[in-house]
């Protein structure tokens, strides 16, 4: 996936919601999962394009913004929990 941190950190906020417990912070945390992917997909790519040009837009061919197949999970799981 092309933007691994990003979807975590989308995530995040649901994740606090649902800890809260209250309703209100869940439905608004749904709106903020949207706001944030928007400005990933439209802002941060365009930034990004503008910035690499044709390499990014080749890689964007072969990779998907973002995923949540287990494979693909796993494979940022390993990577993080990798020592140096």
């Amino acid at each position: 996936m092309r933007h691994p941190m990003h979807l975590g950190l989308t995530i995040y906020p649901v994740a606090v919601a649902l800890a809260s417990g209250y309703v209100l912070a869940i439905v608004a945390s749904g709106w903020g999962v949207a706001a944030a992917l928007w400005f990933i997909l439209v802002i941060e790519e365009k930034d990004t394009i503008e910035k690499y040009g044709e390499i990014y837009t080749e890689y964007m061919k072969e990779v998907p913004p973002f995923s949540l197949k287990w494979e693909c999970i796993k494979k940022e799981l390993k990577i993080i929990t990798e020592e140096d």
